[in-house]
């Protein structure tokens, strides 16, 4: 179906920069490193979006539909995080300092001023378990088996992602952790 730019314009000016600005918020790690591929991330993105959003990109996408034109990427399919409910974890009562998603993307680890690791469901948000100590940087091993946590004691510890056992503690920094992987 296409849709006209009169059509587009009808619609809510707010809502349209709202999806904009959530589109480039994902996208801004590519478009730093190729900002040539701007008009792909948006339409690969935008499309799904509710009218009048995609009747905005209709007039460009046909243009760069030509013969002859730069060849694009073009998705057929949502991408999997564009359905996906936006959650806030909430659990932990100061600042978290640092967070990451397992490498299957359902759990989150996240490391807080309040003195605790929180493991969480990703899809329910539901909190799993907490760990108590000063952690102020967290991050899965890549098999998603493991935690790593910095702590402010100068110490990373590695913890079971299932259990949340502590595994090991490696001592020899002198000060705060605010980084790990």
């Amino acid at each position: 179906m296409t849709r006209s730019p009169e059509t587009a314009s009808s619609g809510d000016p707010g809502a349209v920069l709202a999806a904009f600005r959530r589109v480039l918020a994902r996208e801004i790690h590519v478009l730093r490193r190729d900002p040539e591929l701007l008009w792909q991330q948006l339409h690969n993105r935008l499309q799904w979006e509710d009218d009048p959003v995609p009747a905005l990109l209709e007039p460009e996408y046909e243009r760069r539909s030509l013969p002859g034109a730069s060849p694009w990427f073009r998705t057929r399919t949502r991408f999997r995080e564009s359905e996906a409910l936006v959650r806030t974890l909430e659990g932990h009562t100061s600042t978290v300092q640092g967070c990451a998603y397992s490498p299957d993307g359902a759990r989150v680890v996240s490391a807080s001023v309040d003195a605790t690791l929180k493991l969480w469901d990703a899809e329910t948000g539901q909190e799993l378990r907490t760990v108590k100590g000063w952690v102020s940087a967290c991050a899965y091993s890549p098999d998603g088996a493991q935690v790593v946590s910095g702590c402010g004691d100068g110490t990373v510890k590695l913890w079971d992602a299932e259990t949340g056992r502590e595994l090991r503690t490696l001592k020899g920094h002198t000060g705060t952790v605010y980084a790990c992987a």
